[in-house]
């Protein structure tokens, strides 16, 4: 009887009633679960979730960081003209922060170590060919220009002819009578008697000739609706000799083992003359807020740099910060 007491919470059961409340957001569920095991009460459960978002998690500003941010792209593409098309999208990038150094060395703060005073430094044969790329590159988007512009106005012009007024302020093309077809054929059906297009779908009976206007009736007149004249008929499965058949595969064990030995053997070939730099204790890791914006184009991806940049303390984004310059990364799938 103590293991099913509410004073008495376990780790691992409390981890099952916080991923069934993630699921299911009952109630109901993470009470009964309360009292046949150790895992605790509702009120224990929200308390817990409530001391999580009390505080966010700071992010030291005089350590040497690298910034990492990431965001899943979920983006679906129907180019299929269908009634209550809807899409989904991800705009959460998550961020978070590796500490590379806890603050003795102040590489970041020192302004001779920013990239732009080092990395971007041209000699002046090869400004002279930057020069000549920048050139030659105009002339090319000169030439782009020339050539799109008329197509995009032509585009454009096909695009109003295929409008036609409806109301004052209303226009309308054929992507609406597409629509408005399937609307009305969600709804209604047509009467193989007497042609009559708006029979409700779940009536048998036409209600202008009486007739039967049931599946039955159309399949027997050879009159089949468009949404079962679509589907194919199944094809009968052949039935051959019966075959067992056995799996045999290498233990999990061995199978990452083999890997790991193999990856570190051409690791070490390929980099034997640089020596082992990994500290002896592995680096602190914040996770930051997540930012909602999603880094699909120039301008949203400088939103998520400048963000991060007050995250981490650059000087040009408040008063008092000290950090010059940042190593950032980015999550690619």
């Amino acid at each position: 009887m103590a293991l099913t007491r509410q004073i008495c919470i376990l780790p691992y059961h409390f981890r099952e009633i916080i991923l069934t409340y993630n699921l299911t957001r009952s109630r109901t569920v993470v009470d009964l679960l309360g009292t046949c095991s150790p895992s605790g009460s509702y009120q224990s459960l929200k308390a817990f979730l409530s001391s999580l978002s009390n505080a966010s998690p700071e992010v030291p500003k005089h350590s040497d960081l690298l910034a990492v941010f990431d965001n899943n792209q979920i983006l679906q593409r129907r180019w299929k003209i269908t009634l209550d098309n809807s899409v989904q999208c991800h705009v959460i990038t998550c961020v978070l922060f590796l500490e590379i150094d806890d603050g003795s060395a102040k590489l970041q703060e020192r302004l001779e170590y920013k990239p732009s005073q080092w990395k971007w430094q041209l000699k002046e044969d090869d400004k002279l060919a930057v020069k000549q790329l920048e050139t030659t590159q105009n002339a090319k988007d000169i030439q782009y220009r020339r050539h799109i512009h008329p197509f995009i106005t032509q585009a454009l012009v096909d695009v109003v002819k295929e409008q036609r007024k409806v109301d004052e302020d209303a226009y309308e093309d054929e992507i609406d009578d597409v629509v408005k077809k399937q609307a009305h054929d969600k709804q209604y059906k047509v009467c193989p008697h007497c042609t009559f297009a708006e029979v409700p779908k779940r009536s048998k009976i036409c209600p202008t000739c009486k007739q039967s206007c049931s599946l039955a009736t159309l399949k027997a007149l050879g009159v089949v609706p468009e949404r079962h004249s679509d589907q194919q008929e199944p094809k009968a499965k052949e039935k051959g000799p019966k075959e067992t058949r056995v799996h045999v595969s290498q233990p999990p064990e061995a199978r990452y083992k083999f890997t790991y030995e193999k990856v570190a053997s051409e690791s070490a070939h390929e980099y034997a003359t640089i020596g082992e730099k990994h500290p002896e204790t592995p680096p602190r890791l914040i996770v930051s807020e997540p930012l909602f914006l999603n880094p699909c184009s120039l301008e949203a991806v400088a939103k998520v740099f400048r963000e991060i940049g007050v995250k981490a303390g650059i000087h040009q984004y408040g008063p008092g910060n000290t950090k010059q310059w940042l190593v950032m990364a980015y999550h690619t799938h």
